[in-house]
């Protein structure tokens, strides 16, 4: 732990432009007790931002290190579904619990987590942090240029899915076989012998900046990847797995695949997250810890997909991504993304299903970034 602090302070506490201040929780051993909650965190939180003057901001970051077993990933049951409880860092965005009215304005603070996996480690903790910090350090003060967005999808998923990208540097891609449309790759048609094909798409994941998955997703360990559709529906092709991160030049990863953020009790070879962040040179990834909701399925309800293309998850991502090329920071942007998506389609999409949907996504990496 004390190594951990160290490098922590060496990587963060010399920025000439950013003002990086460390609360080392285990400074509060005795106030937090024996089996701290995330409330006790956010107490010594307030205490710490009192005692050194900071005043609640939007734009103040939180940047967490450490996995659940760390510092405890909030739990709250799920509005659609009591019996579940959803892992959001946000309600340490937030002094009131209450999320019913969401006002960004009103925040504590925007918040981002470096996680850890669980199990022995396959590499040393402190390598893994320092080759985290190493990237992102280079890329602190100047952003991380996105000059080309790849989106991989299913077939029944396109009219969210273009939805999504809409407004998005995206490049038209040549047909192949069927396996693009327009500005995407379909997952069905990524068959692992179709060697034409997947040469192509690790060609174009290799040049892209920031992926986004409209994909299946599962909990289920040794199911660490994104899965396609078969025909009609059935068979789960794999779309994009852990090993096909050594191709992809992206530093962002943004999915709304079923547990796309799944890390808490899996080790890094059975999440796509863990295996993105630390050896995947990925900076900042955002994904659900559930089952993400979604307005998908009916690509041939042409009135609906037209005028409501996309919806819940598809919706928040989709304003996620928009608000990234703002100039402003990941971490903002994710907590404005959220609040912007439930004031403005809580109505349509349902206040319950709208609340699971900001709830159930979590940014994670340096939310300065």
């Amino acid at each position: 732990q004390q190594d951990v602090l160290l490098l922590l302070q060496r990587n963060l506490s010399d920025n000439q432009s950013i003002e990086f201040l460390i609360l080392d929780a285990a400074d509060y051993t005795e106030e937090l007790g024996a089996n701290p909650t995330h409330n006790e965190y956010k107490e010594i939180l307030a205490d710490f931002m009192l005692g050194m003057g900071i005043s609640p901001s939007p734009k103040l970051s939180l940047f967490i290190v450490g996995g659940d077993d760390v510092i405890p990933m909030p739990r709250i049951a799920n509005p659609i579904n009591e019996e579940e409880l959803l892992q959001s860092d946000m309600l340490y965005c937030f002094k009131d619990e209450d999320l019913t009215n969401l006002d960004a304005s009103e925040a504590i603070c925007n918040v981002g987590r470096l996680p850890l996996e669980s199990g022995s480690l396959p590499s040393k903790l402190q390598d893994d942090l320092q080759s985290y910090f190493n990237l992102s350090n280079m890329l602190l003060d100047t952003g991380i240029s996105v000059g080309k967005v790849l989106m991989t999808s299913t077939e029944s998923w396109l009219p969210a899915s273009n939805d999504m990208v809409r407004g998005l540097p995206v490049d038209e891609l040549p047909k192949i076989s069927d396996a693009t449309n327009d500005s995407m790759y379909i997952s069905p048609r990524l068959a692992a012998d179709d060697n034409y094909v997947v040469k192509h798409y690790k060609r174009d994941i290799g040049e892209a900046d920031l992926l986004m998955f409209n994909l299946h997703g599962s909990d289920v360990r040794g199911y660490s990847s994104f899965y396609g559709e078969g025909l009609n529906g059935h068979n789960t092709p794999e779309a994009f797995t852990c090993d096909m991160l050594k191709h992809s030049g992206a530093r962002i990863i943004n999915t709304v695949a079923c547990f796309g953020g799944r890390y808490t009790g899996y080790s890094r070879k059975d999440s796509m997250l863990m295996s993105a962040m630390y050896g995947g040179g990925v900076l900042l990834y955002a994904g659900s810890c559930t089952s993400a909701l979604g307005r998908t399925g009916r690509i041939h309800h042409v009135a609906e997909d037209a005028l409501m293309p996309s919806g819940y998850s598809e919706s928040f991502m989709k304003l996620y991504t928009l608000y990234l090329f703002k100039g402003i920071t990941a971490g903002e942007a994710f907590l404005s993304a959220k609040c912007d998506y439930y004031n403005l389609c809580h109505a349509l999409d349902g206040e319950d299903r709208a609340l699971a949907t900001v709830l159930m996504f979590n940014l994670f990496g340096l939310p300065l970034l």
